[in-house]
């Protein structure tokens, strides 16, 4: 069985941070990573893997990548909806990283 926390972390630390975006190499493996992190999605969605555990566990990541992944990912599919809503409201005010902070709003802004 996959280890999807682990390969969920190792796919967010390729996305673009404020200081990457204008590099073209990062953001190619940022798009490639923002791909393979849909399939992963899909695959978590689609099997009985305790999905929930590992959105948590992410949920509450150091990274804030991560975080802002994972909380994309649970209001989509509709799991820990008001944990992410939180944590996607901490990171749009908190968050050292501007493009992060930018995010965390866009996706408030979308799904409210």
């Amino acid at each position: 069985m996959m280890d999807y926390d682990d390969t969920f972390v190792k796919l967010c630390e390729q996305l673009c941070s404020k200081d990457t975006y204008s590099d073209e190499s990062k953001v190619k493996a940022h798009n490639s990573a923002m791909k393979e992190l849909a399939k992963l999605q899909n695959d978590m969605r689609n099997t009985d893997n305790g999905s929930v555990d590992v959105y948590g566990q992410l949920l509450v990541h150091k990274n804030d990548m991560v975080k802002l992944t994972a909380a994309a990912q649970c209001i989509q599919v509709g799991i820990l909806k008001q944990k992410s809503i939180k944590i996607l409201k901490r990171l749009s005010r908190d968050s050292q990283d501007s493009i992060c902070r930018f995010d965390a709003e866009m996706i408030l802004k979308t799904y409210r």
